[in-house]
């Protein structure tokens, strides 16, 4: 039923402990869904990061294959007697390297 004797400023002040509510609510909303977008948020960067070490991980873990590989030959061909010198051109190993091998 509507009482037509109600005024606009006696509506407006029989609202307002709704519309704090209101706003209590929306602003709870907000902030629930600000922390789930950066939970959200983290646990993506969280999963990027760990990618990402995965990734470097293997390449490290190629790099040191290819590594041991030359190493492995450079050996090989001194034991032949090829010249350190041209062992280090074959293999792409630094002379350093190469007559470290020999010792």
């Amino acid at each position: 039923m509507v009482n037509d004797n109600v005024t606009t400023p006696q509506l407006r002040e029989a609202l307002k402990p709704m519309e704090a509510e209101t706003q209590d609510i929306l602003n709870s909303t907000g902030r629930m869904l600000s922390e789930e977008g950066r939970e959200e948020g983290r646990e993506e960067g969280r999963e990027e990061g760990r990618e990402e070490g995965r990734e470097e991980g293997r390449e490290e873990g190629r790099e040191e294959g290819r590594k041991a590989e030359q190493e492995r030959l450079a050996a090989k061909l001194l034991a032949k007697g090829t010249p350190p010198a041209q062992v280090a051109e074959l293999t792409d190993l630094p002379l350093e390297e190469v007559q470290r091998l020999t010792h």
